[in-house]
């Protein structure tokens, strides 16, 4: 009595060559990418730089536009504190001339 576990069926066994350590199997190593592959991945990085180097020069805009807002509101702000100082000025000499005519007593005539 002999029993089938010890047959293979041809059409599931697994061959020789697909249990093959990668290093014996040069032919298998060559041919790794294969050309759709690799033109699609050289879209995908020219893609990637293209957004990359776009990003970059909505920064660098950015930047560059903030800072020239930034020159005008100083430039602004220092108008606005000379205007302020000159005002200030004013009214100390006004202060310091109704000081001067309240405190020194008029002269006596005699």
């Amino acid at each position: 009595m002999e029993t089938t576990m010890h047959t293979m069926n041809p059409d599931t066994a697994i061959s020789r060559a697909e249990t093959a350590p990668a290093e014996t199997a040069p032919e298998r190593q060559a041919n790794a990418v294969s050309r759709g592959e690799f033109r699609l991945l050289l879209w995908m990085n020219a893609f990637a730089l293209t957004a990359i180097l776009g990003g970059m020069t909505v920064l660098y805009t950015g930047i560059t536009d903030l800072r020239v807002a930034m020159e005008s509101q100083r430039a602004d702000i220092l108008n606005v504190v000379r205007s302020e100082i000159g005002d200030l000025r004013e009214r100390v000499v006004r202060i310091e001339t109704r000081l001067d005519t309240i405190i020194s007593p008029p002269a006596k005539s005699g």
